[in-house]
């Protein structure tokens, strides 16, 4: 055998089969797979991964493709996450929105193919001959059209969820529809159909219906608008989705904005945001007669801010296709009264007014604004602009919001004024759109299935105890959030209620840290093996619980396992027997240290205690207590949420919440 070169063994069946191929038999091989139209977890790649533990030899993954930019970001995550190292396939193929590039097809050569499905007479040997030069011609590097959105899958949408301008749209001017932003579905645009599965689903899905100018999950088809497009129109739109631009504003303004539509059936409904704040509120049309029947639909009087910008255009009602959106400057913001968009919860205790122009940072609160849930009115004890956007104005309540409450804000005051000097107009009983999600109750009993959001699972029906469903084909990655009220900080003991016919199942439970926003792990339940997927049993864990509303996320670590419920019970408080014993601290959040101030504990033995919410003891300390104020150094610790506890020489504690600083 040649001992100086890698020896590639591809299986049988398309590269997937390697029946036969194993136990390795050179040093040098390496098993090399295929991959399409499945699903990108770890079990579709488990069968390999399993063969390069056994055989102690590399994997490689020579060849996949023909799917959309996010099929080919999750796959290549998948791959590298594992260790694999990966090829596309191919570079070039002809009229195609898949590859790096894509080469033109002439009309000789559609001819050709005509020809060959039986739908044209033969062409001549000359015009066939030149047909086929000419595509040979085509195939030149240089004359294919590049895909940038293809080149940036393969590349830096695989290392970032950070969206990046397809093409910077300038305003005044025209925003062509197709050139949204290039990034992951829910980033830079929202779809409700992005990848083909069929090989996990056994149903084929086509992400981009008219399979022309882009590999993203957005429909686009070719236009015959000879006006404002680009050639081709967004089209299949349906309720809910959104796409965003990035457009550089010459100059503060007022604007008409021209929505160039067509729609053979009742027409839409959609408004603008920029930079997360509205433009104008949600704006009807009707239908224009057929699908290329094109119409301008104007909307006066939006103001924009100068600069850059990400512009989202939101569906709230599909059923029409989208060419382009021109924005016309008319006339400056003074000319344009400051008037109410919109209001949405932030979280329990904070309400964002959107503005239709920039405002200046308010005083006092409440400012003139009053804030009503289920009819009472609810103190307002603070009142900010928004740090992301100066047309909201946050307002900091004094009372919890709860979800499923109606909540509605009036203004009738003087305070608000916007940046070009003009007063808020007065409005009343304007609904707040009230995003929150109910949290359950902690102790309690959480459904699996009661979760917010998830990446990865499904569900199925159980035949456990009280039936309904549980979370089921768990793999490695999987994950879901619950929101959770926990009624009193302290330790729980946590009953999950699991099954499984294999013995390799895991998951940690994790709570997010609202000072650093990154998930902390509390602890790590082992599935056994119940002897089969409807046989279920109790796994005992426990936890520590801050009070308040919190986020719990379950993140998978192994496979394979079914869950029905997680069941909390309150077991232990946290002790604070030396609460009034003069002990305090500060600052809180701290970065590096913590002074503690002592009263009437003078000559008393004390013990430090620093505890992660996993329960683990990450610092200790003992002193002799001889001043009113000592330090404690906290060098090393990393940013997040920790308890804090000193214990005296007769075994009372006092404990509080910690929070260390980036």
């Amino acid at each position: 055998m040649d001992t100086n070169h890698i020896i590639y063994i591809e299986g049988n069946w398309f590269a997937n089969d390697f029946t036969g191929l194993t136990p390795a038999w050179d040093p040098n091989m390496v098993y090399s797979f295929h991959r399409y139209w499945a699903f990108n977890t770890q079990n579709t790649i488990q069968s390999y991964l399993d063969m390069r533990e056994s055989t102690q030899r590399p994997l490689w993954m020579g060849e996949a493709g023909e799917n959309s930019n996010v099929w080919f970001r999750d796959c290549i995550r998948l791959l590298e996450r594992h260790n694999i190292g990966w090829a596309w396939w191919p570079m070039k193929k002809i009229d195609n929105i898949t590859n790096h590039y894509s080469i033109t097809k002439n009309t000789g050569y559609q001819r050709i193919v005509d020809f060959w499905g039986g739908q044209a007479t033969q062409p001549s040997v000359s015009s066939a001959t030149a047909a086929m030069m000419q595509l040979a011609t085509d195939a030149n590097t240089a004359n294919c059209r590049i895909q940038p959105d293809v080149v940036h899958a393969l590349s830096e949408l695989i290392l970032t969820d950070e969206p990046k301008a397809y093409r910077t749209q300038q305003i005044p001017g025209v925003v062509y529809a197709v050139d949204f932003d290039m990034g992951n579905n829910g980033i830079a645009y929202q779809d409700a159909g992005y990848a083909n599965y069929r090989v996990s689903t056994g149903n084929y899905t086509a992400w981009n219906n008219g399979w022309t100018y882009r590999n993203d999950g957005v429909d686009i088809e070719v236009s015959q608008d000879p006006l404002n497009a680009r050639g081709c129109n967004v089209g299949w739109i349906d309720n809910n989705e959104w796409l965003q631009y990035d457009v550089d504003v010459a100059a503060a303004g007022s604007y008409s904005v021209q929505l160039n539509v067509a729609s053979n059936g009742s027409g839409g409904t959609v408004h603008l945001e920029l930079d997360g704040a509205d433009l104008f509120q949600p704006a009807s049309f009707s239908g224009t007669g057929g699908w290329q029947t094109w119409q301008n639909v104007n909307l006066p009087n939006v103001v924009l801010s100068q600069g850059r910008h990400k512009l989202r255009l939101y569906v709230n009602q599909g059923g029409f296709n989208l060419g382009s959106i021109r924005f016309v400057q008319s006339g400056t913001p003074t000319q344009i009264s400051t008037a109410f968009m919109s209001a949405v919860t932030v979280d329990e205790f904070h309400v964002d007014v959107n503005l239709n122009k920039p405002m200046v940072a308010p005083a006092t609160a409440p400012g003139g604004f009053q804030l009503f849930m289920g009819g009472n009115e609810i103190p307002i004890t603070g009142i900010q602009l928004n740090p992301a956007n100066d047309r909201l104005i946050r307002l900091t309540t004094g009372q919890e919001l709860r979800a499923g409450t109606f909540i509605t804000v009036s203004y009738g005051g003087t305070a608000a004024v916007a940046t070009d000097g003009s007063a808020l107009q007065a409005f009343s009983s304007k609904q707040v759109i009230n995003t929150l999600i109910f949290a359950q109750p902690v102790p309690g009993k959480i459904q699996a299935e009661s979760y917010f959001l998830q990446e990865g699972i499904e569900l199925e029906n159980t035949t456990d105890i009280g039936s309904g469903q549980n979370i089921g084909y768990c793999d490695a990655g999987d994950l879901w959030l619950y929101k959770v009220r926990v009624q009193t900080f302290g330790r729980y003991q946590v009953i999950s209620r699991v099954s499984s016919d294999e013995a390799t199942g895991a998951f940690v439970i994790q709570w997010l840290d609202p000072a650093t926003q990154a998930f902390v792990s509390l602890d790590t339940v082992n599935v056994p093996d119940t002897g089969g997927w409807q046989n279920w049993t109790d796994v005992v864990s426990s936890v520590v619980l801050p009070a308040g509303v919190h986020t719990l996320r379950v993140l998978v670590t192994g496979p394979k396992f079914n869950i029905n419920w997680l069941d909390f019970t309150f077991t232990t408080s946290i002790d604070k027997s030396l609460k009034n014993s003069g002990i305090s601290f500060f600052p809180n959040p701290a970065s590096g240290e913590v002074s503690f101030r002592f009263e009437n504990v003078d000559g008393r033995s004390l013990r430090f205690s620093v505890t992660n919410l996993a329960g683990q003891v990450v610092k200790t300390h003992e002193l002799n207590v001889l001043r009113q104020e000592e330090q404690l150094d906290l060098t090393g610790l990393a940013p997040g949420m920790y308890l804090l506890q000193v214990e005296d020489e007769n075994g009372r504690k006092w404990t509080e919440k910690l929070v260390l600083k980036p």
